[in-house]
């Protein structure tokens, strides 16, 4: 199976959607991510995947603190947005930040405005 196809095949599973995001070295980044999953309730454990290869790999590796956002299907635009690996995240964030997306400075993470749940969440393992 070539990489096109199985790419169109795991994209017919449904699946929830999320931005996860983050703040390093005084920039903002995030990624769509639907590969979230709860590991355990207790302790409440989560897990998400990244690519080695993303642009954002190096920043959610050295970072303590994430924000995990669960989208509305209201949200897809957003979902789309933070899909590609053709954007500056950075860029995009300050783009929108004042319309749809709250800072929260403790956790140094970004919260998107009206998703349905948003986590602070602190890196345990690695």
């Amino acid at each position: 199976m070539q990489s096109d196809e199985f790419k169109a095949a795991v994209g017919k599973y449904p699946t929830g959607i999320t931005i996860v995001s983050t703040k390093h070295d005084n920039r903002f980044y995030g990624f769509t991510a639907n590969s979230f999953t709860s590991v355990s309730l207790d302790p409440a454990l989560i897990s998400f995947c990244l690519n080695v290869k993303s642009a954002s790999f190096d920043a959610f590796f050295n970072t303590k603190y994430f924000a995990i956002n669960i989208l509305s299907n209201y949200q897809i635009d957003l979902a789309t947005r933070f899909a590609s690996s053709n954007i500056d995240t950075y860029t995009t964030y300050e783009n929108i930040i004042n319309k749809i997306i709250s800072t929260n400075f403790f956790i140094k993470s970004l919260v998107i405005y009206k998703s349905i749940f948003y986590f602070f969440s602190q890196k345990k393992l690695r």
